[in-house]
């Protein structure tokens, strides 16, 4: 199992900011995504051994529109209804446009790895 965290605070903390100004104003889905209960620490408890995590770090660059192109995919956001959408997504293009046009990721590849006992 592999999960990507993004820190996209830490190199830019006015943009990051500008960003949650536009989440709180204009972020409002039609239906509320809650993140499962999963924990990938579990697979020892299913039977699983050699049960290993690994961490790999990356740095990830988008324009605004490829922000907002990235954006666009996460499920929670599919969901947002007018006139909230556009103004969403048009928020979050500006405050990546005033940033100079680039917003950056400090990414975490975080790796799990188990076997299934033979």
């Amino acid at each position: 199992m592999m999960l990507t965290k993004g820190d996209y605070n830490t190199p830019n903390e006015e943009l990051f900011n500008k960003i949650q100004k536009v989440y709180s104003e204009y972020f409002k889905p039609d239906t509320e995504y809650k993140h499962g209960s999963f924990k990938n620490t579990n697979a020892p408890n299913y039977g699983y051994v050699d049960f290993e995590k690994r961490e790999l770090y990356e740095k990830r660059e988008f324009t605004a529109d490829e922000y907002v192109a990235f954006c666009g995919t996460h499920c929670d956001h599919i969901v947002i209804p007018e006139p909230y959408r556009s103004k969403f997504f048009d928020g979050l293009r500006e405050a990546v446009l005033e940033a100079g046009n680039k917003v950056v990721f400090n990414d975490t590849f975080v790796l799990f790895l188990a076997k299934k006992p033979l």
